[in-house]
């Protein structure tokens, strides 16, 4: 665009003036046209004026190189004040659409967007202003800032500060070592649930000599104090950490913790994000895992929440009446021992506010250790171990050439060690958790195993007297165990059934899901009048393994593997 012509001159040869142009902000060629008539002519003429080397930054070019800082990342510690000094080599101005693309003139001025509160050249940003400079400054940080930010540096052009800038800047990225953060349990979220109102402590990390105080922002969010009244105000503190108590109620949920870190006039803000469910919290029964006398169990509910605690026991079938109860319906209960064995001590919790319940159990070695166990014999995927004393002699018969297993019932929580107790020659053994596995090389060999199981108030050892033999080493079991789907979730149904004919279901008496250290996971018995229908077992508290399923008929043990998804 042309403004105006001034300055009209003759000659007899030329004719000169001056005229005013402007450029689009562009940097494709312009050109600007002359129209002109010479005397006694009739014809208009025409002459252009091309330029290509436009001062524009609207386009990027690729064969111009782009600033080059002399460090692409910064570091500067929390709590101190830092110089940064930046520099990188001039640019040129580029047009893209010229063949070849054309690199031409220097670039002088640059503009810095900094994390709020940096300096530059005596201004300090907000955190969007841009601030003028060259290709050499020194950048200064404040005590908090710009953790994980970025320094941007993209050219200007020089000729008017309202052409584009549309070149894109360079990132110089920020890392403020030792900034303070708010964690939970080492963590920046946590996951709360219907009914847990227990007390939950918010700290401030790396919180350095710098900082003068904090500003907790949880007013109005679902939150208590000790005395269990909501905090409507935020909370002013000097200390880096705050203890206060979530609601346990789905009509006001806990929302995220957010905490204002000030060291003097400077702020940065820091979260901990809150997610909250409806269902019942995953609790754990708190107690000793094993005990001689008696203890105390409980489980963490608060009163607040209203929740009530029911507990029950269940006992294995080779440790009946193992321990009693002081209270059923009670927060706190304590276990007295009647009998050495394993208890499984459930406690149902139930959580009127959010309509939901909780099952937590504990599986509690109760007096000395008492060892029972099961192996495959030649007749008997679960074949009873008969062990052996210096009074009686007896043997377990197993089959030779087939790996030989142990599946042991023994005390919960003890320590299980087997020992070579005198084996012929060709016997191959090994430990695996609180079984043996082994394997008899030949016929007319032998092997002598002790077992010794140990916790707090005592041990026990038995002797297992095996032979190899080779009598109904090929048929097998005459039952089997039918579990489908197998990979399974959720629910299992288990059959049993004759060898060779799944359409002859038998009667089942118990089952029992056994981990691979051989501690029994889940058990379920039926009475007579169960018949001999499948049964669904709900499996979904089991953690994905590997699993064996037992299944007693009333006379003897099948097993079958399975695998929890």
């Amino acid at each position: 665009m042309v403004a105006g012509v001034t300055n009209i001159s003759h000659t007899t040869t030329q004719t000169t003036f001056n005229f005013v142009g402007s450029f689009r902000d562009v940097n494709i060629n312009q050109v600007f046209r002359v129209t002109y008539r010479l005397p006694n002519d009739s014809i208009d003429r025409n002459y252009n004026f091309d330029f290509k080397r436009i001062k524009s930054l609207f386009h990027s070019t690729a064969t111009c190189a782009r600033i080059q800082p002399n460090q692409l990342s910064v570091s500067a510690p929390s709590c101190q004040i830092t110089n940064i000094a930046i520099s990188f080599p001039n640019v040129q101005y580029g047009n893209p659409f010229e063949s070849p693309q054309l690199c031409y003139g220097t670039i002088t001025t640059y503009e810095y967007l900094l994390p709020a509160g940096w300096q530059l050249n005596g201004f300090t940003s907000n955190g969007s202003n841009w601030i003028a400079g060259d290709n050499s400054e020194t950048v200064t940080t404040n005590l908090l800032g710009g953790n994980n930010g970025q320094i941007l540096v993209r050219p200007t052009n020089s000729c008017n500060t309202s052409l584009s800038k549309n070149q894109p800047p360079v990132a110089i990225s920020i890392t403020r070592p030792n900034t303070p953060v708010l964690k939970i349990n080492n963590s920046t979220s946590l996951t709360l649930y219907c009914g847990d109102a227990g007390a939950k402590t918010f700290t401030v990390e790396n919180a350095g000599t710098c900082i003068t105080g904090y500003e907790w922002l949880v007013a109005n969010k679902g939150w208590y104090d000790a005395s269990g009244n909501l905090i409507t105000a935020n909370i002013i503190t000097t200390t880096p950490s705050i203890t206060i108590y979530p609601s346990c109620t789905t009509s006001n949920p806990p929302q995220a913790v957010q905490v204002k870190i000030k060291a003097g006039s400077e702020e940065i803000s820091s979260t901990v994000g809150v997610t909250f469910s409806s269902a019942a919290p995953p609790l754990a029964i708190s107690g000793p895992d094993e005990f001689c006398t008696s203890a105390s169990y409980s489980v963490p509910i608060s009163p607040a929440c209203g929740a009530s605690v029911t507990w029950s026991l269940e006992y294995l079938n080779n440790h009946p009446n193992v321990a009693t109860l002081s209270c059923t319906n009670c927060q706190t209960t304590t276990l007295t021992k009647y009998n050495n064995g394993t208890a499984l001590l459930r406690a149902t919790v139930s959580f009127p506010n959010c309509n939901s319940t909780g099952i937590y159990e504990k599986y509690i070695g109760v007096g000395s250790p008492v060892i029972r166990g099961w192996y495959n014999s030649p007749t008997n995927s679960s074949e009873p171990l008969n062990p052996s004393s210096r009074f009686q002699f007896n043997w377990n018969d197993a089959c030779y050439t087939q790996y030989i297993n142990t599946n042991m019932d023994i005390t919960a929580n003890a320590t299980v060690l087997w020992e070579d107790a005198g084996n012929s020659g060709g016997v191959t053994w090994t430990q695996v958790g609180n079984n043996l596995r082994f394997y008899f090389s030949d016929l007319d060999q032998y092997a002598y195993f002790r077992v010794t199981a140990t916790n707090s108030c005592g041990s026990q050892s038995v002797l297992y007297r095996f032979r190899s033999v080779s009598e109904n080493c090929s048929g097998g079991t005459p039952l089997r165990v039918m579990a489908s789907p197998n990979p399974a979730t959720s629910n299992l149904t288990v059959s049993l059934v004759a060898k060779g004919d799944n359409k002859k279901i038998k009667e089942i008496m118990e089952i029992r899901i056994i981990d691979k250290l051989g501690t029994i996971k889940q058990k379920w018995t039926y009475s007579k009048s169960a018949g001999n229908q499948p049964k669904q077992l709900d499996i979904s508290k089991l953690s994905q393994d590997i699993y064996t399923i037992m299944v007693f008929d009333g006379t003897v043990w099948t097993t079958e593997k399975f695998i929890k998804q």
